[in-house]
């Protein structure tokens, strides 16, 4: 079964160019990994980002964020106000 983890940024709208552009940099060193799917990054308001990863298993999703922080150098002042992560197996996906 896949694995699916969902996070929800609240951000001062200012930074949420920044946050989607950080997005992007991240799911580019993730398609590398084994194990992942897919990753998505939206914005369904101004201050708001919502970041989708789809991996083939948890323990893909361990392995491949494991050592991803290395793999992307040195880490950015933290500009995210609140989050939410959420994450489970996938019981109904239709592509």
């Amino acid at each position: 079964m896949a694995y699916q983890v969902v996070a929800i940024f609240k951000l001062d709208p200012a930074n949420v160019a920044l946050e989607v552009q950080r997005g992007e940099t991240t799911g580019s060193a993730l398609r590398e990994r084994s194990g992942f799917i897919a990753f998505d990054v939206m914005t369904p308001d101004r201050e708001t980002v919502v970041v989708t990863q789809l991996w083939t298993s948890q323990q893909a999703f361990v392995d491949g964020m494991s050592g991803i922080r290395e793999a992307l150098g040195q880490l950015p002042p933290p500009i995210v106000n609140t989050r939410e992560t959420y994450s489970g197996e996938v019981a109904v996906s239709m592509r």
